[in-house]
């Protein structure tokens, strides 16, 4: 009996065991994959990889839209640059470019006599050469020469150039501390003066203290412009005076000029600007 019983025991264990495998199979067999939950590792690179192709290749297009719409900024810049050019140079003709030189010769190379020498505004080198200067040729050529026979008409130049309101004289100057002396030579110079620039430029009230010529003016209320010099950049502010259409009247506002020394140490450029019609070749011309 016992052995029956034992053997009917041993014979359902196998069959509980032989159960449990089968359910154990089963189990297996319905447990989900990595390729089933997407967890595939080569799947991943793959992805990956195209991932990075796609910003590589965002990144491309993204560059050569940058690049195209600069090469059209620059094609765009040069054609204004060309239509300026051609609005500014195009309407230049020989006759005003001689018209405008002739006027440009009669101040700068025409002659004046300092003592036993002969100079022009080409050779000023001293305040006195100035004023000799805006006493003889730029008053001559402003308002005729007396001691010509010719007659000139009042506001005209040259018979043929008709002064459009009266000639301005400006100046730029720099201050008196405006570089510095070396220790060693302190004691001898009390001022000094630089070269212009827009730091160094004297704003300053000075002379008389009243009236445009002694108190400065910025470009802004001249509504001016910079000037390219021989030596600087010159602003298109300073000192001004508005001379005359009439001739005895602008020698008397230059003589008040210098008997209160408006021509310093530190004047830098003194401009001289007008702008005159010459009806035979129907052209404003603008002159400083």
């Amino acid at each position: 009996m016992g052995t029956v019983q034992e053997q009917e025991h041993s014979a359902d264990d196998d069959i509980q065991y032989h159960d449990m495998e089968h359910d154990s199979e089963l189990d297996i067999s319905h447990n989900p994959s990595p390729v089933d939950q997407g967890n595939n590792p080569s799947d991943s690179v793959d992805r990956g990889h195209a991932s990075k192709s796609s910003g590589k290749r965002q990144k491309g297009n993204l560059k050569g839209m940058k690049q195209r719409n600069t090469n059209k900024e620059g094609y765009l810049h040069l054609i204004f640059i060309i239509i300026v050019l051609i609005g500014t140079f195009g309407k230049t003709d020989k006759m005003t470019y001689w018209c405008k030189k002739l006027l440009d010769d009669l101040f700068v190379e025409t002659n004046f006599q300092v003592g036993v020498e002969e100079r022009n505004f080409k050779n000023i080198s001293h305040i006195s050469h100035f004023w000799k200067f805006a006493e003889t040729v730029m008053i001559d050529s402003l308002y005729g020469n007396l001691q010509d026979d010719t007659h000139q008409t009042v506001g005209y130049m040259l018979e043929d150039y008709k002064l459009i309101g009266a000639p301005r004289l400006r100046q730029v100057k720099v201050r008196n501390d405006s570089c510095i002396i070396n220790e060693a030579f302190k004691r001898l110079f009390s001022e000094c003066y630089d070269v212009y620039s827009s730091a160094n430029e004297d704003k300053g009230q000075f002379g008389p203290g009243i009236g445009t010529a002694w108190t400065y003016s910025t470009e802004e209320e001249l509504h001016g412009s910079s000037y390219w010099g021989r030596f600087s950049t010159y602003g298109g502010g300073g000192y001004y005076e508005d001379l005359s259409l009439d001739r005895i009247e602008t020698i008397e506002k230059l003589l008040t000029l210098k008997i209160n020394q408006w021509v310093t140490r530190g004047t830098r450029a003194i401009f001289l600007d007008f702008i005159v019609y010459n009806a035979n070749i129907d052209a404003i011309l603008t002159l400083t």
